[in-house]
């Protein structure tokens, strides 16, 4: 049996106890979606009290023979995000919105050959994920911008 609480909508927290059946069922069923393999690596910051947490970074991570680097400062989460190098990231939205933001400045400042190059290569890469053919040029595009920019992120 564990414990995972939440903040709930109003009032005081509340907590629940789940058994270790309802643990194993929720990874069985979320598990084969996130397609975490032994080479995975996360970095965690979410509170592992919450079943998210719980589920993705420390069953998951241990029944997929996976790592993860903790932050102890959630101040310091980009810095880490640059150290650790994570191939999945578990995040509530406001914190992509906070990464995407910082990343767009950074982008305003660059020249304007990077900067094509960095939005071209998001749009290759999308496309490329939605299993669209690319031509050369888009495919060069894409190669360039990872290996120029995207390696850096």
């Amino acid at each position: 049996m564990g414990m995972i609480y939440t903040s709930g909508t109003t009032g005081d927290p509340k907590g629940v106890v789940l058994s270790h059946r309802n643990l194993i069922f929720e990874c069985d069923v979320v598990l084969p979606l996130l397609g975490m393999t032994k080479d995975d690596r996360s970095l965690a910051f979410l509170p592992w009290a919450h079943v998210f947490g719980q589920v993705a970074e420390v069953h998951g991570l241990i029944s997929s023979g996976g790592s993860a680097g903790l932050v102890d400062d959630v101040n310091t989460l980009i810095e880490e995000l640059g150290v650790v190098k994570p191939s999945m990231f578990f995040a509530v939205p406001r914190v992509y919105n906070r990464i995407y933001d910082g990343l767009i400045g950074q982008m305003k400042e660059k020249p304007g050959f990077i900067r094509s190059l960095f939005y071209g290569g998001l749009k290759q890469a999308k496309r490329e994920r939605e299993g669209e053919t690319l031509s050369f040029l888009e495919n060069l595009t894409l190669t360039l911008a990872r290996k120029i920019i995207f390696k850096k992120v």
